[in-house]
């Protein structure tokens, strides 16, 4: 829905790949990424932020979800993250 409301094509079709490639490491690694409270709070803020149009906010926890996501599959890759083991 954000990819949409943005109106911009280009950032559509990029987004759209990107995508595709983060949903084959999120299946690959999904089992031994452990709970997921803490991404479901993160998208919670996220939603929040929008819904109160605060675009500042919603990018910061934008990024940062982003940030911690790709660290934590880094370390799911990299053998140095156990299942059931989450950092929140």
């Amino acid at each position: 829905m954000i990819w949409v409301a943005a109106d911009n094509r280009f950032l559509q079709d990029s987004l759209t790949m990107l995508y595709a490639l983060n949903l084959r490491l999120w299946y690959f690694a999904l089992a031994q990424m452990g709970s997921m409270a803490g991404t479901i709070q993160e998208h919670e803020r996220i939603l929040a932020a929008l819904r109160r149009r605060d675009a500042d906010e919603a990018a910061t926890l934008l990024e940062q979800h982003m940030h911690r996501f790709r660290e934590e599959i880094q370390q799911v890759l990299g053998g140095s993250k156990r299942v059931g083991e989450r950092d929140n």
